[in-house]
């Protein structure tokens, strides 16, 4: 009698204490989870999750369709430097980023098409209509061409670009679908903005802003990577639909709030798992020892 129960009590302890540390590593790889700050695919196919045709059809002002052209190219320049950088340096980084911007201005040509405008994107890389950006992209091209470091630094500029140019298009459009595209391009150029700063960190290079300010800048360096869909209302990312380092700063007060308790409910759980376990071990030391 005394066997089988030894044997039962055994077995409890050794389910008790599986089920302690499933939920300790729950938690504490939820954490890690949040914590990554380097651009992967995770966080490649959570950007790009947005329907269109969720939104009503609404009509545009000639800003939004200026707006629109140009942000399908601008975006179409990110992704043919990328891959002229990758096919040049053979890094991971660029091809990753550069299949993001394919979905990116993908995502603009779903709303030229919705609006029956004439899409402006050559089916060739570098060439562009607007010159302006023809111009940007043939100076990138030499700047990247000199060596991996310039290379880098073209991307962190092109990001640093596409932030401040997204964020003055965000204020000159009212249309809820543009909004939503916009704001979830302007999530994807922040996590690619700490991609390539960490890389160029991995060279001794420390990136310094040149169109965004420095507060700004500071701010996205030192949260982590944005996940879940922008649809018009702050969701999951912490800067979502934010206009000023204030209003940054606030949202970040608020999520980090939201993530201590988290992490406190997670410590709280793994506590109450391991206080079980304990019990248990104590009980059947007890037992075992008055008989």
């Amino acid at each position: 009698m005394k066997k089988i129960i030894t044997t039962i009590l055994l077995l409890l302890i050794a389910i008790s204490s599986s089920y302690a540390m499933m939920g300790y590593g729950n938690g504490m790889g939820n954490q890690n989870n949040y914590n990554q700050n380097n651009y992967n695919q995770n966080t490649y196919q959570d950007e790009h999750m947005l329907n269109i045709t969720n939104y009503a059809y609404e009509e545009l002002s000639q800003d939004e369709i200026n707006s629109l052209l140009y942000m399908r190219e601008e975006e179409k320049l990110a992704q043919d430097v990328y891959l002229e950088m990758y096919d040049l340096y053979n890094l991971n980084v660029f091809s990753n980023i550069a299949r993001s911007e394919t979905m990116h201005t993908n995502m603009v040509l779903q709303l030229l098409n919705k609006y029956n405008i004439t899409d402006p994107a050559s089916s060739q890389r570098g060439v562009f209509e607007n010159q302006e950006l023809q111009n940007l992209y043939n100076d990138l091209i030499a700047k990247g061409n000199q060596n991996i470091t310039s290379a880098l630094e073209v991307g962190a500029t092109i990001e640093d670009v596409d932030i401040l140019d997204l964020q003055n298009q965000i204020a000159k459009v009212d249309n809820k679908d543009i909004i939503s595209v916009y704001e979830n391009l302007l999530k994807g150029s922040r996590n690619h903005m700490r991609s390539f700063t960490s890389n160029l960190n991995n060279y001794g290079i420390t990136y310094e802003p040149q169109y965004i300010s420095q507060d700004y800048y500071n701010l996205i360096l030192s949260s982590n990577n944005e996940m879940g869909m922008v649809n018009g209302e702050v969701e999951m990312g912490m800067m979502d639909e934010v206009n000023s380092y204030e209003d940054m700063q606030e949202k970040m007060n608020e999520h980090m709030g939201v993530d201590i308790q988290r992490n406190d409910n997670n410590f709280r759980e793994n506590q109450n798992n391991n206080n079980w376990f304990t019990n248990i071990w104590r009980g059947f030391r007890g037992w075992f020892t008055m008989n």
